[in-house]
């Protein structure tokens, strides 16, 4: 049986998935298994991957991936030992899961951010970022981008509100952390990422809508930095990239 480790988060990342017909999953799961070092791939290894999602697998697999690979307009390459996706079926499958704008168009959108930093050493931890972006390491980008947040973040307290930020800190229920006092950057390694934005916000350094993006973002720089067979788009990327960008650092100028 095919190891299917990591299809329920790729599945997940798909807003449509539930929705989708079989025959575009058998298209969907061909993609998934041609990523993760499964080609050619075999009727039984997308039956598996529909078992791996809890979904009922079609009784006409087989006959569907020898139907269209057939004829002028073909969507699966049959060969020896099983099927791969076709050149379009490729690039269908890559709209469906938010590929499809072009690089050049989004690392424009990147690099328009990039310029509205003052701060020439966070701007150059940006556009070297964008450089990961614009060779596909998808992972690398969402990993620089969300290191330049956190911090900027601590710069920020340091400069504007170490006051509010020890005070909050000193609540916190947690001995460990409650004795603790920011002085400098290095402090701030004592503190899990997630608790240092639970401490901004009840001190009141940052909103709650910003809260919620940080946390978000948190969640998909975990997924990011760990080996998996999440698929990052280039528009998922450009979207955590914007997103904190706009509406976390920009937002708190040093």
């Amino acid at each position: 049986m095919t190891n299917n480790a990591g299809i329920e988060d790729f599945t997940q990342s798909i807003p449509t998935f539930d929705q989708l017909p079989d025959a575009q999953l058998i298209e969907l799961f061909g993609y998934f298994l041609q990523k993760n070092g499964v080609s050619p791939f075999k009727p039984s290894n997308i039956d598996s991957c529909f078992d791996s999602c809890d979904l009922p697998k079609p009784t006409w697999t087989r006959v569907h991936l020898n139907k269209h690979s057939k004829g002028k307009v073909k969507k699966f390459l049959k060969e020896t030992d099983g099927y791969r996706l076709a050149r379009s079926t490729l690039k269908e499958v890559e709209s469906l899961i938010g590929d499809e704008v072009p690089n050049a168009q989004i690392s424009q959108v990147l690099a328009d951010l990039s310029s509205q930093f003052s701060d020439q050493i966070e701007k150059a931890f940006l556009e070297e970022a964008i450089l990961c972006f614009k060779t596909h390491a998808h992972r690398a980008t969402i990993v620089m981008v969300w290191i330049l947040t956190m911090d900027h973040l601590y710069r920020y307290v340091l400069s504007h509100k170490l006051t509010e930020f020890n005070s909050a800190l000193s609540k916190q229920t947690d001995k460990k952390i409650q004795s603790l006092a920011i002085n400098d950057r290095d402090d701030f390694t004592e503190i899990k990422e997630s608790k240092f934005i639970e401490i901004l916000r009840s001190a009141k350094i940052i909103t709650n809508d910003v809260r919620k993006i940080l946390d978000q973002k948190l969640g998909i720089r975990n997924s990011a930095s760990h080996p998996s067979s999440t698929i990052f788009s280039a528009r998922k990327t450009e979207e955590f990239v914007e997103d904190l960008i706009t509406n976390v650092v920009l937002k708190f100028p040093i």
